[in-house]
């Protein structure tokens, strides 16, 4: 693929936004932390956040966001995803239902990528279960054949997941 140097200049200026809050005009609330944000930023990644800063909410008025039930390193991701649409690998199952709360659709398309990309037979449990809970969603809704298959050809998954019914009564 052609490197396209407005793409990365681009890419580099939003990365800048997200390092510098000289010119922050809302923050992100979780827990006692708080991460100055630029609400443009935040309104055109999440229709959820725009009708939030953009309606007559609290969150509007205040130009807070609170996200309350979410570990920090998760939230951060979220809004570092939000700036520059960088993933972390190693958090896509926490950040799963927040891409989904908040309707940032690729991130949900690249949650559940990466999950089922790295899904072994002792990661399958949870990550079957999680993508399970969020099946209604397209992205989800897509690979979900994917991970049956995948499943499915795997003794040692087929062992574990029945096991794991088993144990939990179901």
């Amino acid at each position: 693929m052609p490197h396209d140097p407005q793409c990365q200049y681009r890419t580099n200026l939003l990365h800048q936004l997200l390092l510098d809050d000289s010119f922050a005009d809302c923050k992100i609330v979780c827990g006692s932390a708080t991460m100055k944000c630029h609400r443009s930023i935040l309104a055109a990644a999440s229709p959820v956040w725009r009708s939030a800063f953009s309606g007559n909410f609290r969150e509007a008025h205040e130009a807070t966001i609170s996200i309350q039930d979410a570990e920090l390193d998760t939230v951060e991701a979220l809004v570092r995803y939000a700036y520059t649409g960088e993933v972390d690998a190693n958090c896509v199952a926490s950040l799963l239902p927040l891409a989904h709360r908040y309707e940032l659709s690729k991130l949900v398309g690249l949650c559940d990528q990466v999950m089922y990309e790295e899904m072994t037979p002792g990661n399958g449990v949870s990550y079957v279960s999680l993508l399970n809970t969020f099946i209604q969603h397209e992205e989800v809704a897509a690979i979900w054949p994917r991970v049956v298959d995948k499943v499915r050809s795997n003794r040692e998954f087929n062992d574990v997941l029945l096991r794991s019914v088993r144990h939990r009564g179901v």
